[in-house]
Formats: structure tokens, C-alpha cells, sequence
């Protein structure tokens, strides 16, 4: 399967739409499970809008933590694990 926008002879994940793959089981050779990460990168302006105003932040226990809304799940993340929230697969 090419890509329709820039003739890759394999799926292109920059012209995809990243939440089509979720669940695929076509065996497609570069077939790549979205991240959390992944997900924020493809939002529309507006999608990345509502996200950063669902952003609220807090300390618990003396553990610094930010709130956020993604695809209407709600995840509570401390400071210290955004970078394994970002590179976890999507929920």
C-alpha cells in the first residue's frame, strides 16, 4: 500500500491518521502501535487547544503532577513520568 501523498512504498505515518491504526491486525510490515505521544502530534489546532486547557497541575504527597484530558480519558501524571506517559502506548 502506497502512501497517497508522498508515494512511500509503505504506510507513511506522517499522512495517516494515527487512531485508524489502533486494533489493526493486517500485519502491515511497518505497522506501528500509536504512543501518547503520537496522538498530541497529530491533534488539529483545536484538538490541541481543548488538550492544553484541560491541563491542571498539583502536588500530592510532595509529588508534583499534571492532570490532562486525552480523547476524553482523563490521566493524572506525575512530573517525573511525562516522558514515559509521552513514549506509553495510547489508550
Amino acid at each position: 500500500m502506497k502512501c497517497n501523498e508522498c508515494n512511500n512504498a509503505n504506510i507513511c505515518l506522517d499522512h495517516i491518521e494515527l487512531p485508524s491504526l489502533i486494533g489493526c491486525t493486517s500485519g502491515i510490515p511497518d505497522h506501528k502501535v500509536p504512543t501518547n505521544a503520537d496522538i498530541i502530534r497529530n491533534m488539529s489546532d483545536e484538538e490541541l487547544g481543548d488538550l492544553l486547557q484541560s491541563v491542571s497541575s498539583g502536588v500530592e504527597n510532595g509529588n508534583p503532577f499534571i492532570s490532562l484530558c486525552v480523547d476524553d480519558n482523563e490521566t493524572t501524571i506525575n512530573f517525573s513520568d511525562i516522558s514515559e506517559w509521552l513514549k506509553s502506548e495510547a489508550e
